[in-house]
């Protein structure tokens, strides 16, 4: 992220307001989640709580000050969840995440954007997860639209398909599926952070948007594979016995 000790969440609060795109996004990992998860950038802990329906042990991850403050509040006296504040480097010789090596799946929600060296944390990702652990990642999509939105949450980067692929293969991982994610996101993004060049997401447009196009959206991805999207979706596997 732009400044690993403050995040100012502007982000995650338009993400909050979406309850069913939350659930929409679950969905498409609730399969493959279970035993011993890692949110890397649990934010405010909008996702975690779905999190812990699938998990044995959640440790959450979050390097920005404020937003770990929300955590501790949420968490803090959760039996089932191991906070840490800071990266994940740090977070992996902490010892109650040291303890728990290997996981069985690790989760990474709006946040490998944010993160400069990509490839990097992937191949750090890949030594924490047991053989056949999962790896759960949901990013922005399309460089095209990159734009003023994107600017003001701190991404470095869109993805494609093929660029997500190469990322997560390059560091060991067998690709189980990746497709793309919201295809009716793409134009309101597109008009918002290209065409007016808007700097803020509106809760009240955000939760119309949720109520409205997220039903039919999935709906009509159920059915049919979107060409592209507003989002990848990606589960990928550490090879091996």
């Amino acid at each position: 992220m732009v400044d690993a000790g403050y995040y100012d969440g502007r982000e995650l609060e338009a993400l909050s307001a979406t309850s069913r795109y939350q659930r929409w996004i679950v969905e498409q990992f609730a399969p493959h989640l279970s035993g011993r998860i890692m949110e890397i950038g649990a934010g405010i802990g909008t996702m975690a709580r779905y999190w812990l329906d699938y998990s044995d042990e959640l440790h959450l991850i979050e390097p920005a000050h404020n937003l770990y403050a929300v955590l501790e509040r949420e968490f803090g006296a959760h039996p089932a969840v191991t906070l840490y504040r800071g990266t994940l480097d740090g977070a992996i010789c902490a010892p109650k995440t040291s303890g728990s090596l290997p996981f069985d799946a690790v989760v990474m929600v709006n946040v490998l954007e944010h993160i400069a060296d990509d490839a990097e944390i992937m191949r750090t990702i890949f030594r924490l997860l047991k053989p056949g652990g999962r790896l759960l990642i949901f990013v922005p999509a399309l460089p095209a639209l990159y734009g003023s939105l994107d600017r003001v949450f701190g991404h470095c980067r869109r993805y494609t398909k093929s660029s997500l692929e190469r990322l997560v293969a390059g560091a060991g991982f067998g690709v189980v599926r990746v497709r793309y994610f919201d295809i009716l996101g793409v134009l309101p993004w597109w008009i918002v952070g290209r065409l007016a060049r808007s700097r803020i997401i509106s809760p009240t447009m955000a939760g119309l948007y949720d109520r409205i196009a997220v039903p039919v959206g999935r709906v009509l991805e159920t059915v049919v594979p979107p060409p592209f999207g507003k989002n990848l979706v990606l589960i990928a596997r550490k090879n091996g016995a």
